[in-house]
């Protein structure tokens, strides 16, 4: 059947109920309604009772992807062919209206033979086609007539037989595997809603770090896979485009909203500090280079190298020198301009407070009696300033230990509360608090002299009561830089300005007070005075990492 324009339903004599195959809807069937639709010529149709809407109703961009199940007219159920065959075949019909179709190829898909040639061979007294050619087959009699708008485009193809269509959309009730598309109204938006939320948690507590983009990309990956993944392999189209856009659109955002917010604050914060009277007249703004695959220097000399930029500094530590000899990366301090020495941080010989151990002395004759290997010395990282110091103490005393990097100083202390460590080079600020608790126990310390500070730390010892490691015998001194560096091509008076603001700050409660909470060597040096210790200190580091066979293979 075909069904015409509804506006010319009052102009029909055809009642839904003249149709075989039309059902009433209970409670919603109009008994006076007509339709208007052009039934098939012969009576031996009409009376088969085999009857369904053939139209194809596109979508509004002319693109035919669904297929009618039923029409709901005034109230009566009027099917569709292939609604009309699964009633036949006691199929379940969908619940919908219509369903999306799944097509099963482009145009021609279908094996198709002509109704001439079949013709001709049944009336043929010899039958050249095989008897059982149709049996337990669906046969679909009819021919594409252009004219008709027969031909409709697809997601497949721009001209797709009608018969085609209706040959997939029997094929796709029949198989129960016609495509679902779930709307998700509230699904979808509380699943965007939650990834925003992950999103904005993270940027909340780590601002700048790329962690969050390798979330975000990670969500993002999810959700286009599982779409893709739902229909391709699966009759269910799972459409996550929405929540996709939703947080891309947000990180976007986001990350514009924060470049924007550190540009205005920077701007006034600067403007703030040069307008007032009577203070320090500079802003530090502490840029944190994030958690990439390129070692800390390098990542910030790309920072400086963005421009003669004076007002940009670096806060850099002795990985000033082990990371680029270590790693090889294209880094020397050359390429910024020093500043100058804020401070140096000591070292520390430190061994578990229930230990014999009282001396470095004792302690290292127990490491060589044990033989190689046999103790464990813990440090942060690797190749680096932990590490170099233990192989100078094994050079030193004769002894060789197992060397466990952690991630932090921090961790290296629990690990040695713990006794799964026999002894570490931790820094004093890192192992006081277990030093204060009598869990940890000095031994030495790696500088030239005794660090000044007379403050009772425990009941019976300050640091100034730790002796050099030279003093209890092990020949070995190491300090940490706690240096300030610009880019390079800035003009002495700009460098003069950061030493002088650097001189004052040294001079503040605030400052004495965390030097001698973190018990540091507070030597300062500005100047050519420390652009030549960095030079000497680079080059001891360059002979220890070589002698320890830590330097990048070229």
């Amino acid at each position: 059947m075909l069904r015409l324009d509804p506006a010319n339903d009052a102009l029909s004599s055809v009642a839904p109920a003249m149709i075989p195959g039309v059902e009433p809807i209970p409670g919603e069937a109009r008994a006076d309604a007509t339709i208007a639709v052009v039934l098939p010529y012969f009576p031996s149709i009409l009376k088969g009772g085999r009857l369904g809407l053939h139209n194809i109703y596109p979508d509004g961009d002319g693109v035919a992807r669904e297929y009618l199940v039923y029409r709901n007219d005034y109230g009566w159920r009027v099917p569709s062919p292939p609604a009309r065959i699964m009633r036949d075949l006691n199929v379940k019909l969908p619940a919908s209206t219509s369903v999306l179709l799944n097509w099963r190829g482009p145009a021609f898909t279908y094996r198709t033979v002509s109704f001439a040639d079949v013709f001709n061979d049944m009336l043929s007294s010899e039958r050249k086609r095989p008897p059982g050619e149709f049996t337990g087959k669906i046969v679909l009699i009819g021919s594409t007539a252009p004219s008709l708008f027969d031909i409709k485009p697809t997601p497949m193809t721009s001209l797709h037989p009608g018969v085609e269509i209706l040959a997939t959309a029997i094929d796709s009730m029949k198989h129960d595997d016609y495509l679902r598309f779930p709307q998700g109204r509230i699904v979808y938006p509380l699943l965007a809603a939650l990834i925003v939320w992950v999103i904005g948690f993270l940027i909340y507590r780590d601002p700048e770090g790329n962690r969050i983009d390798n979330v975000v990309g990670t969500f993002e990956f999810i959700l286009l896979a599982s779409s893709y993944a739902s229909i391709n392999l699966t009759h269910t189209c799972i459409n996550l485009t929405g929540p996709f856009a939703v947080v891309l659109a947000y990180y976007a955002l986001a990350r514009l909203y924060g470049v924007a917010t550190r540009k205005v604050l920077e701007t006034s914060a600067l403007r703030d500090a040069t307008e007032r009277d009577g203070e320090l007249g500079a802003f530090l703004l502490l840029i944190r280079a994030g958690e990439s695959g390129q070692p800390a220097p390098a990542r910030n000399v790309k920072q400086l190298r963005g421009g003669i930029d004076p007002d940009k500094i670096v806060i850099t530590l002795s990985n000033l020198f082990t990371t680029p000899l270590a790693t090889g990366v294209p880094f020397n301090w050359k390429d910024m301009t020093p500043v100058a020495m804020l401070a140096l941080d000591q070292f520390v010989l430190w061994v578990n407070a229930d230990t014999p151990y009282k001396t470095a002395r004792k302690y290292l004759a127990a490491v060589k009696a044990a033989g190689p290997h046999k103790f464990k010395m813990g440090g942060t990282g690797s190749k680096q300033e932990d590490q170099i110091i233990t192989v100078a103490i094994e050079k030193a005393a004769g002894v060789k230990f197992t060397y466990i990097p952690f991630k932090g100083g921090g961790d290296v202390a629990v690990q040695l509360v713990g006794k799964h460590i026999d002894s570490s080079v931790n820094n004093p600020i890192e192992a006081v608090g277990q030093w204060r608790a009598g869990k940890l126990r000095p031994l030495c310390v790696f500088d030239d002299a005794r660090m000044p500070y007379k403050n009772k730390v425990t009941d019976t010892m300050s640091w100034n009561d730790i002796p050099t490691c030279k003093e209890a015998g092990v020949p070995t001194d190491y300090v940490m830089l706690r240096g300030i560096f610009m880019p390079g091509g800035v003009t002495k008076p700009q460098v003069d300005f950061y030493v002088n603001l650097f001189k004052q700050v040294r001079e503040t409660p605030e400052w004495k007070d965390f030097m001698e909470k973190g018990a540091f060597n507070t030597t300062f040096m500005s100047g050519a005075e420390y652009t030549k210790w960095v030079e000497k200190t680079e080059n001891v580091h360059r002979g220890l990492m070589s002698e320890a066979g830590f330097l990048a293979k070229k």
